[in-house]
């Protein structure tokens, strides 16, 4: 979910310490291309994101599925859209099947998260209140 001053992506990284370390490096080169290429492309100079992107490891299936519903639920919060399916910046339509997007993988997501597939079914979950034990700890840097 792309939002106006910062982005939530969730990541499966194979379990291996070797992928994990190569995809932190990578993850960072990949931030400050992005940003060097947008000061660029617009004139600009300074950070392009308010604060250092935070990672958190979720090992929780509980914790996993609030994450999902947080990201999602981000420009709802943040009062830009009305319904999770205005924000063309997010993967919620791809999950909902709305759209056909390629870059999430539906199935996987679908089946790790034991959501449903049919769109009411899932869009009755998304709206679901995320639990405050996991709002403080998806907020806190680790």
């Amino acid at each position: 979910c792309l939002m106006p001053n910062h982005f939530h992506l969730m990541i499966r990284i194979k379990d291996d310490e070797q992928a994990s370390r190569s995809f932190k490096n990578k993850y960072s080169t990949m931030l400050s291309s992005y940003s060097q290429w947008f000061g660029w492309k617009n004139n600009s100079s300074g950070a392009l994101f308010k604060k250092r992107s935070l990672q958190k490891e979720i090992s929780e299936p509980d914790y996993l599925l609030h994450c999902f519903l947080y990201i999602h639920q981000n420009p709802l919060r943040a009062r830009m859209i009305n319904q999770l399916s205005e924000w063309p910046f997010s993967s919620y339509p791809d999950y909902a099947g709305l759209r056909n997007g390629s870059l999430c993988n539906r199935k996987l997501a679908l089946s790790l998260l034991n959501l449903p597939e049919s769109y009411d079914q899932f869009q009755k979950i998304s709206y679901q209140t995320i639990d405050d034990k996991y709002l403080k700890f998806m907020r806190k840097p680790s």
